[in-house]
């Protein structure tokens, strides 16, 4: 029996993972743009692993080349958006981090933002002289805002309430630092020593742009822990909003913002 090139390997191994991630999606009740490409690309893939003599070699050779492409993709921007957070590192006199929402489940921080206040929790818990802005509203659903919660949360963790200042009406990115600086201002807490943002890597990159827009100038990052699965489906997502970002910044959608 021929055994498959590199190429048909690679392709075979990354639609396992897709088929694999798109069941795991399915049966968590996970909806967002960046999902339906992995439910779309569960079809190609499932053609690429269809045993030879089951379907045209033609449109098996389509499917792994959209697999294929898909998987290039997705090694460049994986590059792109951790080398930023490498770019971003904090130099350890930032004493304002901002912790972005993300949804919760019965009013309780989900999974991806008990990662996130636990990111938040472990730069900032140790020094007393670190406080965190923990940034998100309250969605249709729930009956407290992101930023309470986040707060309830972190002090579950032993953080002193005194150290954690809820931001409770900010419903995107764009408004998670436009809001956050507002209540720094608010408090009398100039954040010109930096500010430290604290999500998952993949969005560290677009939070930071947005950042610079809203008027902070100094700003690292500190990346939370991802779910395996929810990884590519946020990377995705992802890469849908940084394309409206760019198509704004370029004066195409909405008004330009201030260069950054």
């Amino acid at each position: 029996m021929k055994r498959p090139g590199p190429q048909k390997l690679i392709a075979a191994l990354f639609s396992a993972f897709l088929i694999i991630n798109g069941i795991v999606l399915l049966l968590g009740g996970f909806f967002n743009p960046g999902d339906f490409v992995i439910y779309f690309m569960c079809i190609p893939s499932a053609v690429v692993l269809l045993p030879s003599g089951m379907i045209g070699s033609r449109i098996k050779r389509i499917c792994r080349l959209a697999v294929c492409v898909l998987l290039i993709f997705t090694a460049v921007y994986t590059i792109f958006l951790y080398g930023a957070c490498l770019a971003l590192k904090p130099s350890g006199n930032e004493k304002v981090g901002i912790v972005l929402g993300a949804a919760l489940v019965n009013d309780e921080p989900g999974d991806e933002l008990s990662l996130r206040c636990d990111a938040g929790y472990d730069w900032a818990g140790g020094d007393y002289d670190r406080i965190l802005v923990t940034s998100g509203g309250q969605g249709e659903k729930d009956n407290i805002s992101q930023g309470e919660a986040m707060k309830e949360y972190i002090v579950q963790k032993g953080m002193s309430p005194v150290r954690i200042i809820p931001e409770t009406k900010s419903v995107n990115t764009e408004q998670n630092m436009a809001l956050s600086l507002d209540v720094l201002e608010k408090e009398g807490i100039n954040p010109s020593d930096g500010i430290v943002i604290i999500t998952g890597g993949y969005h560290i990159f677009r939070a930071w742009a947005y950042a610079r827009w809203a008027g902070f100038e100094n700003i690292s990052a500190y990346p939370s822990r991802v779910r395996v699965f929810a990884l590519l489906p946020d990377m995705y997502r992802e890469a849908m909003a940084t394309v409206k970002l760019l198509l704004r910044l370029a004066g195409i959608m909405d008004p330009s913002p201030v260069a950054i």
